[in-house]
């Protein structure tokens, strides 16, 4: 039977150089034909999560498994063979009023 998690995050942390913490104790299970989206305010994490995703930032606490496979272990161009593109053509919403935004407090 195909493997049915298409990209799995566990345990994410990134905290940028300046010692800001973008992403705290993030887990995403997408499966395989699933559609996701990911809602905040402006610097809420949104992109650096994408880069996550994407493999573009790799100094990270936690996991980031594409099809089973560590993305650390995973060059650019094999992540975006892949995907068939590259995350970053995703839109991201850099609007989100307040009261929806308190529903997901994790993402900061």
């Amino acid at each position: 039977m195909e493997h049915m998690t298409r990209l799995l995050l566990k345990g994410i942390h990134y905290t940028y150089s300046d010692g800001t913490e973008a992403i705290s104790g993030i887990d995403i299970e997408i499966a395989r034909g699933e559609f996701a989206g990911i809602l905040g305010y402006n610097g809420s994490g949104k992109t650096t999560l994408l880069k996550i995703m994407d493999g573009l930032i790799k100094d990270i606490q936690g996991s980031v498994l594409l099809d089973g496979e560590n993305i650390r272990n995973l060059a650019p161009r094999e992540i975006y063979k892949k995907n068939g593109k590259s995350s970053s053509r995703i839109p991201t919403i850099s609007f989100l009023p307040p009261r929806y935004s308190r529903m997901w407090p994790s993402v900061r």
